[in-house]
């Protein structure tokens, strides 16, 4: 049995699992990776060296700092500056965090960005007398965090995952992307839940959602939280420099953000057992095994053997780079409505590169639209944390189904047809 062959079984029984949570996906990704290394597939040097890529390091840094802005009490300053001017207007409330949502998540990862509005959404639904309710806004801003976390390079683990493997592709055309390079892609997605929200997502979900959404107490006591105002501006300033230091490139963005979260602790902004435990560790590992995985993937030539086998399933004359575009998108949001986005995307990325090439697109183009599809299927919370993280809320599945599963329709016809416009074929 060839490489590529074993690397494709183990893929398969990888996606099983995810699908059926038998086993947890961060040990399923790990398992998967080390697999590929006692098996041959490849070495145990380079999957074990994916667990100190820079990739992984930058989560570690953003998650570490993100939560730094609960400690010092900045959350707490936004949402009373949100409850002064917008918690009289049920809908302007619900535009306005669709739309700060999608930018915060763009600079903070945005799972980091769900966790720093519950407390807000809590506060502001007290204030208003119950005018604004939790639960009509919840889903919608986990919506924009995602989408905004596509914005940029580092506001998502799934296209920090692709960066590794575009780093280390040799296909003609394929280059790393740049910090905001995803940004005028991203862009309109936000408008069109915007105006998907405005004209059907509100109404809907006020004659469909039904439940008490009550402040949990954890979210009251995250509310009383604050700190010295010279706390306050260390955390500022540390996560804007950081920002410029991503930008220019002059420092790894690993690196950059573990600076970062260090000068949060050891100014005491944020104590090292509270930065340790605000590490999702599970995201971590499971990212540190996707990355690895993905890298025995191209090294066996799998991707090569997928492209050839859905080649021949196509007559050679109707064979396009629209029609081959659009089965990786297809196929993206399928799978991401029953797997992680982060595994999904690092999974078809070396795919899309190889199909591109055989049909002469830009690799590029697809790689981009993996990564947007990869990030929008809402019609079932398992995609990403941000999402999940919304079910205690009190929504049903059906309920992520309805409203989620409508806008991703919607999202998946501007990927087939609005990127290759923007970016090019």
């Amino acid at each position: 049995m060839d490489q590529s062959t074993v690397c494709l079984l183990i893929l398969l029984g990888m996606i099983i699992c995810y699908i059926t949570r038998i086993i947890p996906a961060a040990v399923t990704s790990v398992i998967g990776a080390l697999l590929t290394a006692l098996l041959g597939v490849n070495s145990i040097q380079n999957v074990t060296a994916q667990f100190a890529n820079d990739v992984v390091l930058l989560l570690i840094g953003v998650m570490i700092i993100g939560e730094a802005f609960f400690e010092v009490g900045l959350a707490d300053d936004l949402g009373r500056f949100l409850e002064k001017r917008f918690s009289n207007n049920a809908k302007l409330f619900l535009i306005i965090m669709i739309a700060l949502s999608a930018i915060v998540a763009a600079f903070i990862s945005n799972t980091a960005t769900v966790a720093l509005f519950i407390p807000l959404l809590g506060s502001v639904e007290r204030s208003s007398g119950g005018k604004i309710r939790k639960g009509n806004v919840l889903m919608a801003l986990s919506f924009a965090s995602v989408l905004g976390g596509n914005a940029t390079l580092f506001g998502s683990t799934p296209q920090l995952a692709v960066q590794s493997i575009l780093e280390k592709s040799e296909v003609e055309g394929v280059r790393p992307l740049g910090v905001f390079e995803l940004t005028k892609c991203a862009v309109p997605l936000i408008v069109l839940l915007i105006l998907f929200y405005v004209f059907v997502g509100d109404r809907l979900q006020k004659k469909l959602f039904h439940f008490d959404d009550a402040v949990l107490p954890e979210e009251a006591e995250r509310v009383e939280k604050t700190a010295p105002l010279y706390k306050k501006i260390i955390v500022l300033v540390t996560y804007l420099a950081c920002i410029v230091i991503f930008v220019i490139g002059i420092i790894p963005v690993g690196v950059t953000a573990l600076l970062g979260a260090s000068v949060c602790i050891a100014l005491r902004c944020i104590s090292q057992k509270k930065a340790f435990k605000s590490v999702e560790w599970g995201t971590v590992i499971m990212l540190c095994g996707i990355l690895a995985f993905s890298d025995s993937f191209t090294k066996s030539g799998a991707g090569e053997k997928i492209v050839s086998f859905v080649l021949s399933l196509i007559n050679e004359n109707a064979i396009t780079p629209m029609l081959i575009y659009t089965i990786i998108i297809v196929c993206a949001v399928l799978l991401t409505s029953v797997m992680s986005n982060t595994a999904i995307a690092a999974m078809i990325a070396p795919i899309a590169i190889e199909m591109a090439h055989i049909v002469g697109a830009d690799p590029m183009t697809f790689v981009v639209g993996a990564i947007l599809a990869a990030n929008i299927s809402f019609c079932t919370p398992i995609a990403t944390p941000p999402v999940a993280m919304t079910m205690s809320a009190g929504y049903k599945f059906s309920d992520y189904f309805i409203v989620g599963g409508l806008f991703t329709l919607v999202a998946t016809a501007y990927v087939l047809f609005g990127v290759p416009l923007i970016c090019g074929f």
